[in-house]
């Protein structure tokens, strides 16, 4: 990796890191690094011999493609750092108690306010199909009144196709009654 240019090397870094130090970006930097090394650890496995100059930009070039990826994991990282530190150093602090409670007190107005947001919502699609719901139930009715009338015809039509069926319908109605 000697013969890689600086210009080439240093494209990823000037693309996550930029101009100022950011510790997010060196956390992408270091992600895109072991990136490309697992990649070059592969080529070798793989191919049993070192990738080319050729190889290795190609890596570096698709690795490009992956910067946004590298810069989302290094802010979630970054963040879930920077959280945990501010949690641990407040946790010592006697503001903790009053912190929490301001916590719980905002977490719960945003639920309270969430659960107001979906009745506000839901309540002009009940008031909308509300008169269906009679009218299933109407339905209903009509269905359960129906099916005896269904079962005695579907029984008259099979006693005509089969007349044996109607003596072993009355000895079937006589065991039942």
């Amino acid at each position: 990796m000697s013969g890689y240019s600086k210009r080439q090397y240093s494209k990823m870094y000037d693309r996550l890191v930029g101009s100022e130090i950011n510790i997010s970006g060196l956390l992408a930097y270091g992600l895109y690094k072991n990136y490309k090394r697992k990649k070059i650890k592969d080529f070798v496995e793989e191919n049993k011999r070192q990738p080319t100059e050729m190889e290795i930009k190609g890596f570096v070039d698709n690795a490009m493609d992956f910067a946004d990826s590298f810069e989302k994991e290094a802010d979630e990282v970054y963040s879930i750092s920077v959280t945990n530190s501010v949690v641990y150093s407040l946790r010592n602090s006697p503001e903790w108690e009053k912190l929490v409670a301001t916590f719980k007190e905002t977490v719960m107005q945003h639920v309270e306010n969430e659960q107001k947001d979906y009745y506000n919502a839901i309540i002009p699609v009940a008031k909308k199909y509300g008169a269906r719901w009679w009218q299933s139930i109407l339905y209903s009715i009509v269905a359960t009144l129906a099916l005896p009338f269904i079962l005695i015809l579907f029984l008259m039509v099979a006693s005509i196709c089969f007349p044996s069926l109607i003596s072993w319908t009355n000895d079937l109605v006589k065991s039942i009654i």
